[in-house]
């Protein structure tokens, strides 16, 4: 099949560019990227959609990260030696 299609020159540019760094022809390369395109059946998340997602999860992380701060001492170091994380594993409780 032959496809005519309208690209921005800088697509082009970037198009061309990255067929050249591949060492394949400019036709070859366009056509791949086409065929994985269509054969990934994975909706696309849009960039928005992707940002708001991000930020959403931040805001989460935040609100989690600040509750838990609320009322509760901190941790001493010395609680986070391997030693005390793994103390008693793999004895038998009796």
């Amino acid at each position: 099949m032959t496809l005519t299609i309208e690209i921005e020159p800088e697509t082009q540019r970037a198009i061309e560019g990255k067929a050249a760094r591949l060492g394949v022809p400019v036709e070859r390369y366009a056509a791949g990227v086409l065929r994985r395109d269509v054969e990934n059946d994975e909706p696309r998340q849009s960039a928005d959609a992707v940002t708001n997602a991000r930020r959403a999860a931040r805001r989460a992380l935040e609100v989690l990260a600040a509750g838990t701060r609320a009322g509760l001492p901190p941790i001493p170091d010395e609680a986070l030696t391997s030693e005390n994380l793994y103390a008693g594993r793999g004895e038998i409780a009796e």
